[in-house]
Parts: structure tokens; C-alpha cells; sequence
């Protein structure tokens, strides 16, 4: 029996998308194009990034998975880092959802954190 499609809400912009295809799946590569944005423009790819992570977990292939919580978020936060064609494949499919044993980046949205903290003072995250 072939499982069931979850319908693709996640709404983000493509410059998203693009930011992340350009880092690489390199937190200092990420780094360096968020300090050229605007604070608002970092805060928004903050939103979106926590978003599309977010948006992973309601699925049955990572909660059927039985792992915790952290380790979910850490393995929806590859997905993502990963680009959109990686996260829409794993959306449809989830039996190419990555192996865990930890990943070598940080999650995207707390370098957008730091950034966001270096131009304005305030943190994204209370």
C-alpha cells in the first residue's frame, strides 16, 4: 500500500530558497549573505527557516521514526539546510528522510540570530 501524499502548504518566497542553494550547506557561506541583508530580511528568513522545519514535523514518517525532539528538529533542519528539492522530495517521499548521526552545520536560524543580533542589538529569539 502506497502511503499517502500530505498536501505541500509551506509558503515561502523563492529569494528563500536561493539563500539557502547559495550557503552551500555552509554555515559561514550563510553567515556572510545574511549580513547583507537588511535586519528585517534576516528576521524574515529566520521566520521562513523555522517555518519550513516546522512545517516537517506534523508528518508520519518522522514521528513513526521514534526519535526525540531534538534529534527531529536537527534532522529537519539538514532538510531544509539541504535546499528545496531535497525538501520537497523528502516531503513526498519519506524514505529519503537522512540517516542521524548528527550533522556537521549549524541550523540556519541561529546564525540569522547572531546576524540579526551584530546589526541591531536585539536578539530574534526571546
Amino acid at each position: 500500500m502506497e502511503p499517502q501524499k500530505r498536501t505541500f502548504s509551506l509558503d515561502v518566497p523563492q529569494w528563500f530558497w536561493e539563500l539557502i542553494r547559495e550557503a552551500q550547506q555552509d554555515s559561514a557561506r550563510m553567515e556572510s549573505l545574511l549580513d547583507q541583508l537588511s535586519p528585517e530580511q534576516v528576521r524574515a528568513f529566520c521566520g521562513y527557516f523555522e517555518d519550513a522545519v516546522l512545517e516537517l514535523y506534523p508528518g508520519r514518517s518522522i514521528r513513526d521514526l521514534h526519535w526525540d525532539s531534538d534529534v527531529i528538529e536537527d534532522v529537519s533542519v539538514c532538510i531544509v539546510a539541504q535546499g528545496e528539492r531535497a525538501y520537497r522530495e523528502v516531503w513526498d517521499n519519506s524514505e529519503l528522510l537522512p540517516r542521524y548521526d548528527g550533522f556537521p552545520y549549524r541550523n540556519y536560524a541561529i546564525v540569522a540570530d547572531e546576524v540579526y543580533r551584530r546589526k541591531t542589538g536585539d536578539g530574534l529569539f526571546p
